[in-house]
């Protein structure tokens, strides 16, 4: 997310509000803070999979995530 867009994909008023937007799952779409706004949709995908809640949800691996982005 931040290779992307160069900022942290939640930025509260502070460190508590931050965490509470994590908690929650919130963070900004990535259209909206990259320069230009265009994202590829598989990208994105894999992004948002990362940035899950449940960790049930996340790749396992950053292995699984370079096989993502080379498939």
């Amino acid at each position: 997310y931040y290779v992307l867009t160069g900022e942290p994909p939640r930025r509260g008023k502070n460190a508590r509000d931050t965490m509470d937007l994590a908690a929650r799952g919130w963070y900004a779409p990535l259209a909206e803070r990259r320069p230009g706004g265009v994202v590829p949709p598989d990208l994105e995908r894999l992004i948002c999979r990362a940035l899950a809640v449940n960790v049930e949800d996340r790749p396992a691996s950053v292995q699984e995530m370079i096989e993502e982005v080379q498939s």
